[in-house]
């Protein structure tokens, strides 16, 4: 059997909470890239002059979001606003946090969020998929709703400090 969710809902405007929803994100300065044999960007934290076979997509200050995605679509969402079926409201860092330990108890729960395509939808917890790695996404300032790339890969100076998602998604690119 199968079962087609409508993500975008065009024909209902987003609920009021959707105003306090909470994109967390981190920054870094680096050079976003695209090597020009590949679909993939690339992360350098390392001072460096891409090649001319490297495309420079972004440079200077990146902002990185962390999406989930979803069970049957392509893309995933990042995170702004939680709400479980009986009130418990989250949002930003908080409600990343939450969902990451206890996504299996409230799959009723709701999420504002926007996709990785820009769009803002509401979803159900239950229709993302929490066995797949968490995707990283740079953007182009806070306020984009659209990401530059996806990131595939990261080159780091040894030794350094890297913001606490990023090392902690990074590490299982």
């Amino acid at each position: 059997m199968s079962v087609a969710y409508n993500l975008t809902m065009t024909d209902k405007p987003l609920p009021q909470q959707a105003q306090q929803a909470d994109y967390f994100y981190e920054t870094v300065n680096g050079t976003l890239w695209q090597p020009s044999n590949t679909s993939q960007a690339e992360l350098s934290l390392v001072p460096r002059t891409p090649s001319v076979e490297h495309h420079v997509l972004q440079q200077g200050e990146i902002t990185l979001r962390y999406a989930i995605p979803f069970l049957q679509r392509p893309y995933a969402l990042v995170t702004g606003y939680f709400e479980t079926e009986n009130g418990a409201v989250k949002t930003g860092v908080s409600a990343w946090k939450f969902m990451q330990k206890k996504w299996q108890l409230y799959p009723r729960a709701e999420i504002i969020g926007m996709t990785t395509r820009g769009t803002e939808v509401q979803v159900y917890l239950k229709e993302l998929d929490f066995g797949e790695p968490v995707e990283i996404w740079g953007y182009a300032t806070v306020e984009a709703l659209h990401p530059v790339a996806q990131i595939q890969a990261i080159h780091v100076p040894q030794n350094a400090e890297l913001p606490p998602y990023l090392a902690l998604y990074g590490s299982q690119l």
